[in-house]
This record gives structure tokens, sequence and C-alpha cells, in this order.
């Protein structure tokens, strides 16, 4: 089995899940720090799949590194999950159309950037398994990537 064969049968096997998974996150659209359902949902299912999940990573409520495995390569991989103010929609309509006005919404996609980058994880977890590979890989729960400067984990 070639690691497309691989990619392509995690991502179908957990297509549904991952949906549900961003449509989650659409629907708690938090704002930076505060993305607490965003971050418990992405680190649950990352343990789920057998990763080892250090949460509060560096002091910040809402990040969060998971990793599986050991040793070198590292493979990292950046999920964020946060939402903006005044940006609520609802999903699935081409006009605006706000669940609350004035609410939160996923203005940017990183219900989809945090779920696709949770999709890399898994799909390489598996080819690791499945190919025998070396290394570890790691998730990088990234809060507070709009104006908030969570990619540098430095707070609030």
């Amino acid at each position: 089995m070639t690691y497309i064969d691989i990619i392509e049968r995690v991502l179908t096997d957990k297509a549904e899940g991952l949906q549900s998974a961003a449509n989650q996150i659409w629907s708690f659209a938090e704002i930076r720090y505060e993305e607490y359902k965003s971050a418990a949902l992405l680190a649950d299912l990352l343990e789920a799949e057998g990763f080892a999940v250090e949460r509060r990573a560096g002091g910040i409520e809402t990040a969060f590194v998971a990793s599986y495995g050991e040793g070198q390569p590292v493979v990292a991989i950046l999920g964020e999950f946060d939402a903006l103010p005044n940006l609520s929609q609802e999903g699935e309509v081409v006009r605006y159309k706000p669940i609350i006005p004035g609410g939160n919404g996923h203005g940017c996609g990183h219900n989809l950037l945090g779920v696709g980058s949770l999709a890399a994880a898994m799909a390489l977890k598996a080819c690791k398994e499945e190919l025998g590979l070396a290394g570890t890989v790691r998730f990088y729960g990234c809060p507070a990537e709009e104006g908030g400067g969570g990619q540098g984990l430095h707070g609030p």
C-alpha cells in the first residue's frame, strides 16, 4: 500500500467526523483566546487518535500541542480555530444572514483550517504506522491567530 492509498483511505473513513468537527467549530465561533470549546474538541479528537496532548501550551488556556511518535524527523502541523467579531453568518447562504446580529463568525475559514490540519495529522500518523516511518507527528493548536498573536504563543 502506498502513502497515497493510506491518505485516501483515512480521509474517506474520517470524512463524516471531520465535517462534523468543522461544523461544530463554525457554530462555536469563539474569538481570540476564548476558543475553549474549539480547542477542547480538536484536542479530544487527537487524543482519541492516540496523540499525547499537552493542554495550556505556553501558559495559554486554548493553546495545545499534540504529539505522536518520537525522534526525527519532526513534522509539525499548525491548526487554527479562532473566529472574528461581527462576522456571524448562517452556513450555506450566499448573502449576509447573521445567526446573531453583531455576533462572532468564521470569515477566514479557521473552522476548516483547524480541521484540515487535524485530517493531515491523522493521515500522517496512519502513514507512519503502516509504512513503518520514523519520527514524530506534532500538531500545534493555535488560538488567537486573528489579531491576538497566538502563533507566537505570547498571550493576550
